[in-house]
C-alpha cells in the first residue's frame, strides 16, 4: 500500500481522482509501522471500558470476563444463581480431579515397595475423608474467586438472571426478591447442559 501510494502520487502520466489518492495515502499512513511507545499508548487507549456491564453466570467464562472488564474500567455486576466457579469448580472438573488424585495416591502407596519404600500394615482408603478433602479444595477455590471479584470492585448478586430487554437484567433471589439492573452491555455466560440423546436416558449408572 505504501508503494502504491507513492507510485500514484509521483507518476505524471497517471491522473487518479484526488479522492482515490487521498484514500490510499490515508491507508498507507494508517498501516505505517509505529514505535513501541505509540503502540503502548494506543493499547492503553483501546483497553478502556467506562461502561456498565452485567454478566449472567459466574462460571469460568463469566468470572474471568468480569475481572478483565473491571481491570479496564467497567462497572461490573455478576448475577449467579448457584455458586461462583460454575459446573467446572462445583460439580465437574475440580471435584472429579480431586477424587482422581486420591485414587492415584492410594495406588502409589500400594506399589511403594517398587520404589524402595516399605509400609507396614494395610493401606486402605477412607471415603468420607476423601470427600472431605474434595470439599475443602472446592471451598478454597470458591473463596479465592470471591476474593478476586471483591478486590476488583465487582458486585456479586445471588439469584437467577433473565433479560427484560437488551439493556435490563432482572434478578430473582431465593426469597422472591427481584431487582432490575440497567446496563450498557450484557454478557450471557450461563454455560450449557448435556444434550439428551433418544434411547440413552440419564440413569445415573450407565449414562451419567
Amino acid at each position: 500500500l505504501v508503494g502504491l501510494s507513492f507510485w500514484i502520487s509521483a507518476s505524471s502520466k497517471l491522473k487518479a481522482p484526488a479522492s482515490s489518492t487521498r484514500a490510499i495515502t490515508d491507508i498507507a499512513i494508517a498501516t505505517r509501522p509505529k514505535s513501541a511507545g505509540t503502540r503502548r499508548r494506543a493499547r492503553r487507549r483501546t483497553l478502556t471500558m467506562p461502561t456498565r456491564l452485567t454478566i449472567i453466570g459466574a462460571g469460568p467464562g463469566g468470572y474471568v470476563a468480569a475481572i478483565r472488564a473491571a481491570q479496564i474500567g467497567a462497572q461490573v455486576t455478576v448475577v449467579e444463581e448457584s455458586e461462583v466457579g460454575g459446573t467446572c469448580l462445583n460439580r465437574g472438573c475440580i471435584p472429579t480431579k480431586t477424587l482422581i488424585a486420591s485414587t492415584e495416591a492410594l495406588e502409589q502407596a500400594r506399589h511403594s515397595a517398587e520404589f524402595g519404600i516399605e509400609l507396614t500394615g494395610e493401606v486402605r482408603y477412607n471415603l468420607n475423608k476423601i470427600r472431605e478433602r474434595k470439599d475443602r479444595v472446592v471451598e478454597t477455590q470458591i473463596k479465592g474467586i470471591r476474593a478476586l471479584l471483591k478486590s476488583q470492585g465487582i458486585t456479586l448478586i445471588p439469584g437467577k438472571g433473565s433479560l427484560l430487554s437488551e439493556v435490563v437484567v432482572r434478578t430473582v433471589q431465593e426469597d422472591g426478591t427481584t431487582q432490575d439492573i440497567r446496563s450498557d452491555r450484557i454478557i450471557i455466560a450461563t454455560g450449557s447442559r448435556p444434550a439428551r440423546v433418544a434411547g440413552f436416558p440419564f440413569d445415573g449408572e450407565t449414562v451419567m
